[in-house]
């Protein structure tokens, strides 16, 4: 349901490998998030150099060295044996680059959770600094090209109004409150609201995982209170939309964007499409399942967390 969210109207034959890829995310992700490799800081660092020397080898077969080869049970990554071909296939070299540096950023960021989370509590800076990449959008966003057959130009990547749009959709995907309305998440200011940093903190609380935004602004400032840092965090996110709009304003206003063909302009707008599904996907696949809430908790069109 997720990838459909993310990847909205592609085709069946580029949907598909983009599922299994979403799969991906959960399967690796909760293998040190609550499985095995919880408490195991050797063995997960076994687990990122196994994955990543896997995911080079799938998605970087020419290459002189491609490192040495791993038991799927070693990386959980065994699906990319059918994901990577199909990305090879349908999209450019430099696309597959950029998604390619993404994942492996993604797989770094995660494995360097768990060394941080075993030495301090990180601080507010460090903390989202290090969770606009372990978070995942930037993967799901370099593979747009790929999902819906666009040919982005390279410049446009490495714009500042388009950087600025991708961390923004990063930090949607971050945080959502302990007490929001369901009717709230259609208001303008608060479509980017996404769920994981709070839907998912009881659960990261009783495995004794304080580092997420809403007990890192409490030991910030040890005056507020749960609601206090939600309503707060709440404010950020009416921010990030404003800085968003402004910056996708700014792009489609600039010179460089204006001289583009019609084609390729339209192209650049499926890419912010799918930014926005993303933001917006987010938050209704996670209100949905029961993967961090149950029914209870989701009474008079509000979510509620008793902690």
């Amino acid at each position: 349901m997720l990838a459909g969210y993310f990847w909205s109207g592609s085709d069946v034959e580029r949907f598909l490998p983009l599922a299994k890829f979403m799969y991906w995310f959960f399967l690796w992700d909760d293998e040190i998030d609550c499985g095995r490799l919880a408490n195991d800081a050797k063995g997960t660092q076994a687990y990122r150099e196994s994955t990543l020397a896997f995911l080079k080898r799938t998605l970087e077969p020419d290459m002189p060295e491609p490192g040495p080869s791993y038991d799927a049970a070693d990386h959980n990554s065994g699906c990319f044996e059918e994901i990577s071909p199909a990305l090879r296939s349908g999209t450019t070299v430099e696309s597959r680059r950029r998604f390619a540096d993404s994942l492996y950023d993604y797989v770094d960021s995660v494995c360097a959770v768990q060394e941080t989370r075993e030495e301090r509590l990180p601080g507010l800076g460090c903390y989202f600094a290090n969770r606009e990449l372990s978070i995942g959008a930037y993967p799901c966003i370099m593979a747009m090209e790929f999902a819906y057959d666009v040919r982005v130009p390279h410049w446009i990547y490495e714009d500042s109004h388009m950087r600025t749009m991708f961390r923004e959709t990063a930090i949607s995907c971050i945080v959502l409150g302990p007490l929001i309305p369901r009717s709230a998440l259609t208001r303008p200011q608060l479509t980017g609201i996404s769920v994981n940093d709070i839907i998912s903190l009881r659960k990261e609380l009783i495995a004794g995982q304080f580092d997420s935004v809403i007990p890192l602004k409490m030991l910030h400032d040890p005056s507020l209170s749960a609601q206090d840092a939600m309503n707060e965090a709440c404010q950020d996110l009416v921010r990030s939309k404003r800085v968003f709009q402004e910056a996708e304003s700014s792009l489609s206003d600039s010179d460089a964007f204006r001289q583009l063909s019609a084609a390729t302009k339209a192209e650049v707008r499926t890419l912010l499409t799918g930014c926005k599904n993303m933001m917006v996907g987010n938050v209704k696949w996670s209100l949905a399942n029961d993967r961090y809430l149950s029914r209870k908790d989701s009474q008079d069109r509000a979510v509620r967390l008793h902690l």
